[in-house]
């Protein structure tokens, strides 16, 4: 697995068993900040 963001307890991880798919686990997290997240996430894959 492979940790995109992490802050604390806020962290994004990608599945490698489903490169397309986002697993968003998450305490407290702020919609903006997942959004940012998925655009970075986003750029790193165009």
């Amino acid at each position: 697995m492979r940790n995109l963001y992490e802050n604390g307890s806020m962290t994004i991880t990608v599945l490698p068993a489903c490169p397309d798919c986002l697993a968003l686990s998450f305490t407290r997290m702020e919609p903006g900040l997942v959004i940012r997240a998925l655009k970075l996430y986003a750029k790193t894959q165009s």
